[in-house]
């Protein structure tokens, strides 16, 4: 749940193939869906771009999920996310803003609902301390309460975002209640001294941060 900072496409040199093709393909799959699929061309990732892809998209999030900030991926698979579906909005379907490196969890999550706009972690705008919080009391993740009155379109964005991702669903509240006692006893031993982890070496990020404000 960082903020994602995302290059423009035709800077990464990876991608050059996506770049030049992504507008064609999203025409093509469209009418693939608008013809019953008698015309067009059906969803695929073509001329294997995945790999490339994945690897650009999970360089932006330190290997972690776009979404949930779930790391590493011992629990779930690793996925490229639609924001916009790709059945909805196949023109958007192999666009570079559209799409994001995800846990499998979070993309089944998301696929039980219809699409609504949610908040976007690539937004420019985005930032997790001015949106949302961690209650330390039941280990949910939670939209700050003055955005209500303050924003009440980005508290319902987020609101949306934290339903639609699964955010709290129970077995993610029990690895991050899991996870704090984890970090609290590696804060307890290794805090201060020598140690070659880094903050994007765990996962839930935003509770190494809640760490520190306590430290």
């Amino acid at each position: 749940m960082d903020k994602i900072d995302r290059p423009d496409l035709d800077t990464l040199n990876s991608l050059s193939t996506l770049a030049d093709n992504w507008e064609t393909w999203g025409q093509e799959y469209k009418l693939y869906l608008d013809s019953d699929k008698r015309e067009g061309i059906g969803w695929s990732w073509r001329q294997y771009i995945y790999t490339d892809l994945r690897k650009e998209l999970s360089d932006l999030t330190y290997e972690h999920c776009s979404f949930c900030d779930g790391y590493p991926f011992d629990m779930s698979k690793e996925t490229i996310e639609h924001y916009k579906p790709k059945n909805d909005f196949p023109l958007l379907a192999y666009k570079w803003n559209n799409l994001f490196y995800c846990c499998d969890t979070c993309q089944k999550e998301a696929n039980k609902l219809p699409f609504e706009n949610t908040i976007k972690p690539d937004h420019n705008d985005y930032n997790f301390d001015k949106i949302f919080y961690v209650d330390l009391g039941d280990f949910k993740i939670k939209v700050l309460e003055t955005l209500e009155d303050a924003d009440h379109s980005l508290f319902l964005k987020a609101e949306a975002f934290l339903i639609r991702y699964g955010i709290n669903i129970p077995s993610r509240i029990t690895r991050r209640r899991n996870n704090y006692r984890d970090l609290k006893n590696y804060f307890k031993s290794e805090y201060g001294a020598t140690d070659a982890r880094i903050r994007n070496d765990f996962p839930f990020r935003y509770l190494y941060d809640e760490l520190i404000r306590l430290s």
